[in-house]
């Protein structure tokens, strides 16, 4: 019973990651309707993006982090 209160952040997040991706994989032609070819190509740079400040971190966080010790 001790581990239920640390897995439930973990087990909430993922399913409600899940329920995101699963609304965006079923409304996404819309979506891209609406946006258009220029909207998707902005709503794909931003996405890029976001994903290379994050991998940039956790390389920044291993490398420090092997420094430290």
């Amino acid at each position: 019973v001790e581990a239920a209160p640390r897995f439930a952040p973990a087990a909430l997040a993922l399913t409600a990651n899940m329920a995101l991706a699963g609304l965006i994989f079923w409304f996404g032609k819309q979506v891209i309707h609406r946006l258009g070819a220029a909207g998707t190509t902005v709503l794909s740079k931003v996405a890029n993006l976001f994903l290379a400040a994050i991998s940039v971190m956790m390389i920044r966080q291993g490398v420090l982090g092997m420094l430290a010790g």
